[in-house]
Formats: structure tokens, C-alpha cells, sequence
């Protein structure tokens, strides 16, 4: 057993090694609990859309356009190259006309940020298989300088119809599906994936019920920055170790103040 003035001069270490193995232990569970890609419904205020695909017009009007790929708004008519399955050609430059399909595997989307040709793709599997691409994506972006940090998903259905991303992979990586059942926008995010180096996004989109016409029946797909906070986990960690700073020095400064 050690003496009592050793044990003495010990206990603080003791007690900050206490401490520091607590907080590892807390942070392994919060990692733990957060394992694998985790997506958050709505999104984060001050976010920017650098890059975006839109799969629309779900319900097979034939008189729009079926994809549109560029930056930032693509309702403006400037910030994207589109494609109509109807009067547009395959990925092996036939004319068939396509379709958006009913029923579980039968629209498989992907969405692909390829950086070191500074351009977008997108592919898309239904009817027939489609590709876009959407090149100077570096020199289009709003906001060049901005770290990507952010990815979004919005989904609108309809009132007699479901719109689900199903099978959604990240760079390999599983994601949880989203899905917007009415005629409500839904909106999901994940914050804080690096996107700087590029990235490939795919997924199957299912289609069920009766959709609507061009926006009325869509799927966004954006990525870009968004300021980043601490998750609740991490930032009680960082509330916890604080306080125990503050009152271990509250301690040293009452023994150094006794000590005069």
C-alpha cells in the first residue's frame, strides 16, 4: 500500500486517468450507437446545393423531361442538361421509348460526382438504360472554395402514391431508405461524409401507387456544404471535460491560495 503523502500526490492523476477512461468509454458507445451512415430527416439552415440530380415526372406523362443533372437550383433552366426518355437516346444511343417502372428493382439510379474529370453523371436503369453527364462542375459550382460535406435526399409522392430510395449505397456504404408516401415533400440529410474527392451514390428507386406529372412526383439528390456542430454525444463529452477543468483548477488555486 502506498503512504499517505504518496497516495496523495497520486490521486489526481488517478482521478484525470479516471476521467479520460470514462469519456473513452462513453465516446466508444456513442460510436457505436452511431455505426454506419445514419441519415436525419429535414435539413441543416445555411446548407448550399453545389451539385444535384432530379429524377421527375414519376408518373409517365411522356411530355417532360425524366432527369435533370447540374448545380445548384435546377428548376433554372441554365444550371442543367436534362433528358426525356421519349425523345431522348439510350446509353447505347438507341431511341426506344422508356418508362419509369412500377415494382421493387426495376429503377436503379446512380449519381456519381467524378472529380478527376470535373464532371457529374448519372445512370439510370427502367425501360432502358439511360446516362447524363454534366461536365465543368468545378468551374459552375456557386460556391468553389466551400468544403462538400452534405448530402440531401427530397422525395415527393402523391396522394395515391409512394416514392421510396431503397438499397442506397455511398461509396459502398449503406444508407437508410427514405421514403415520401403523399403528396408532402420529405427531406433527409447526412452531414459531415467527405465529398472533396469525389463520390458514387446509387440506389433503387420504388415506385408504387398512382404518381403525378413533372415536379408534382420527383427525387432530389444534392450534395454540397453545410456548417457543422458537435452531435449531442460529442458535445457533452467536450461539456464534461470542461467542467472537470475548471474544477480541478478551482481546487489547485484554493490549495495554492491556503499554502500563503
Amino acid at each position: 500500500m502506498l503512504p499517505t503523502d504518496t497516495r496523495c500526490r497520486w490521486m489526481p492523476r488517478l482521478n484525470v486517468l479516471t476521467l479520460t477512461l470514462s469519456l473513452v468509454a462513453m465516446l466508444s458507445i456513442g460510436t457505436a450507437a452511431h455505426a454506419g451512415i445514419i441519415l436525419d430527416s429535414g435539413s441543416i439552415t445555411g446548407s448550399t446545393t453545389e451539385g444535384a440530380v432530379r429524377y421527375r415526372d414519376l408518373g409517365n406523362t411522356n411530355a417532360n423531361s425524366d432527369i435533370y443533372l447540374g448545380v445548384g437550383d435546377l428548376g433554372v433552366a441554365a444550371n442543367r442538361v436534362e433528358k426525356n426518355y421519349y425523345g431522348g437516346s439510350t446509353t447505347d444511343s438507341l431511341t426506344p421509348i422508356g418508362s419509369w417502372l412500377y415494382g421493387p428493382g426495376v429503377n436503379r439510379v446512380t449519381f456519381t460526382y467524378d472529380k478527376a474529370n470535373d464532371r457529374l453523371i448519372t445512370n439510370v436503369v427502367s425501360a432502358y438504360s439511360y446516362q447524363l453527364i454534366y461536365d465543368s462542375f468545378s468551374t459552375k459550382r456557386a460556391n468553389p472554395s466551400l468544403d462538400l460535406n452534405y448530402l440531401s435526399f427530397g422525395l415527393r409522392g402523391s396522394a395515391t402514391g409512394t416514392v421510396t430510395l431503397q438499397n442506397i449505397l455511398l461509396d459502398g456504404n449503406a444508407i437508410d431508405s427514405v421514403a415520401a408516401p403523399d403528396a408532402t415533400y420529405r427531406s433527409f440529410y447526412l452531414a459531415g461524409y467527405d465529398l472533396n474527392n469525389g463520390f458514387t451514390l446509387s440506389a433503387d428507386l420504388l415506385l408504387t401507387g398512382t404518381l403525378s406529372k413533372a415536379e408534382s412526383s420527383k427525387v432530389d439528390i444534392t450534395f454540397g456544404n453545410a456548417p457543422l456542430v458537435p452531435e449531442p454525444y460529442t458535445a457533452t463529452l467536450i461539456g464534461a471535460a470542461a467542467a472537470f477543468w475548471l474544477l480541478r483548477r478551482g481546487r489547485r488555486n484554493s490549495v495554492s491560495t491556503m499554502a500563503r
